[in-house]
């Protein structure tokens, strides 16, 4: 019993979240979700790029810098597409931690290699999470699909 009104509520508020999104929130969604995968697919190259660097040619390195500071400014495209998304508040606040971290992450490198080492080795560490919310970001600014609550 328990089972078939937690499936009812469920199907209810698919329903209901699809109803109040407007068609214009509904396209941002679409729009948030390829910007969030493109900024995805330059966190995964950014990885590439550090382990063909640092295993295979010391050339590498410039075109991962490129690419890190360029990727500073994708969070704003995706804040632009979120603002007529009607995201939760746990969206929000994965997207302000993400935000935080893609502008903390360059800092990392800067810091002292003899005092400061052991900080500089988070920049790779920064470099998962940032993988993880981003995830979190793709999967929470899907627009919901009306046969979800039908399984």
């Amino acid at each position: 019993m328990t089972t078939s009104t937690s499936s009812t509520s469920s199907t209810a508020a698919v329903a209901a979240t699809t109803s109040v999104l407007s068609g214009r929130a509904v396209s941002a969604r679409r729009v948030l979700v390829t910007l969030t995968g493109i900024f995805m697919l330059g966190l995964l190259a950014q990885a590439y790029l550090a382990g063909a660097f640092l295993m295979w040619d010391g050339d590498f390195l410039t075109v991962h810098e490129a690419l890190g500071w360029s990727m500073t400014y994708w969070p704003f495209l995706m804040l632009v597409a979120a603002l007529f998304s009607k995201l939760d508040r746990r969206w929000w606040v994965f997207f302000v931690v993400t935000v935080v971290l893609v502008h903390i992450q360059p800092l990392f490198v800067f810091l002292d290699r003899e005092a400061m080492g052991w900080a500089r080795a988070l920049h790779p560490l920064n470099g998962v999470v940032l993988v993880l919310l981003t995830h979190g970001l793709m999967r929470g600014a899907r627009p919901p699909r009306a046969s979800e609550g039908e399984r």
